[in-house]
Parts: structure tokens; C-alpha cells; sequence
């Protein structure tokens, strides 16, 4: 007796053949997903940081570059943890421009100035806003801003600007504050050139 068995797969084999399959499809469309949805998110946060960096670097240069205004006002008009307002040579011009660093929202914008009329003076001036970093996200327990005398002791708001020698400069950037990477934080220091 010759018993042969039919070539070929039976429908439950081949029904076991494309639920495997569609499962493996399934696992590997998932894995792509989460590695776009995870590489886009480094890219995001990498951005948000690099644009951070480039911020605290301009801050940095501004502050130590701080000068007496054209009106002869002195070099930093006001100061504390999350804002500072100083005369620095901001642009390419001839002219000293009121420069004003302001965390609002999570937000870090830098405003400046130009003076204007004859003699210069800086009363009701155009701002020209720009901003410097997004997803800042210090806390009352991490100033943006924090101030030095000339013996490198902290000074605290409120303060008399006159006594500041240095800044420094922290920015805690965090993209998405329920997700990891852990925040990432910028730290820069301006000492003032031009102080008399």
C-alpha cells in the first residue's frame, strides 16, 4: 500500500503561515513608529537646547559688553531672577541700545532698544523683540539670573546695580516635562568690562 501525502500546505497551515506573518508586520510597523516618534523627540530636544546654547552665549556677550547709555545712564538700569535690563552695543550701529533679557511663560525674550531725538534718550523707545529660547523651565528655585560684587559674593534682588561685578546666567531647558531625557541645563558667566 502506497500512502503519499498531497503537495502543498493544508488551509490550517496556511492560515497559521499569514496570522504569523500579519503579527510580525504588526511588531515591526510598531517598532518604526516608536523609533520615529523617539527620534523625533531627541531632534525636538536637541533643537530646543541648541537654540538654548546660542541664547546663553548672546546674553553672555551683551552683558559683558554692558555700557553707559548714550543718555550717560549706567550700565544696568535694573536686575532680577528672571529678567535684567542693561546699555550694550547689541548691534552693528554706532549707537548704544537698551537691551532687556524677560523669562515669561517659558518663554526667554531679549528686547532692545535704539535712542533716539537730540540729545539721544531712551523715553518711550521702539522694541524690537526677538526670542531666545523656548521650554525654559526654571523654577523660583533655579534663577535665571544671578548676581556677583566684586569680592564673588552673591548679591540678592533687590539690589543696588551698581554693586554688580558678574552675572550668572542658568537656563533649565525641558521640552516635555512628563517624558525623558532628564531637563537640561545651560549655565554661562558675564563679567562686566566696563564698569567704572
Amino acid at each position: 500500500m502506497n500512502t503519499s501525502r498531497p503537495n502543498g500546505f493544508t488551509l490550517v497551515e496556511a492560515l497559521v503561515v499569514v496570522s504569523l506573518t500579519a503579527i510580525m508586520s504588526m511588531a515591526i510597523a510598531s517598532l518604526i513608529v516608536m523609533f520615529y516618534r523617539t527620534s523625533g523627540f531627541t531632534l525636538e530636544n536637541t533643537k530646543a537646547i541648541n537654540i538654548a546654547r546660542q541664547g546663553v552665549e548672546q546674553a553672555v556677550r551683551d552683558i559683558r559688553e554692558a555700557t553707559y547709555g548714550n543718555d550717560g545712564s549706567y550700565l544696568i538700569t535694573s536686575a532680577g531672577t528672571s529678567t535684567i535690563v542693561m546699555y550694550s552695543q547689541a548691534d552693528a550701529d554706532a549707537q548704544v541700545e537698551r537691551v532687556t533679557y524677560t523669562l515669561s511663560n517659558g518663554t526667554l525674550y531679549r528686547s532692545t532698544a535704539e535712542p533716539s531725538g537730540n540729545p539721544l534718550s531712551y523715553t518711550n523707545p521702539t522694541y524690537s523683540t526677538t526670542t531666545v529660547s523656548q521650554s525654559v523651565t526654571n523654577g523660583t528655585s533655579t534663577p535665571l539670573f544671578q548676581y556677583y560684587d566684586t569680592t564673588s559674593t552673591e548679591i540678592f534682588p533687590p539690589l543696588n546695580v551698581t554693586s554688580i561685578s558678574s552675572v550668572k546666567i542658568t537656563l533649565i531647558i525641558d521640552i516635555n516635562t512628563n517624558a525623558t531625557p532628564l531637563p537640561f541645563t545651560l549655565t554661562g558667566w558675564a563679567h562686566l568690562r566696563n564698569l567704572p
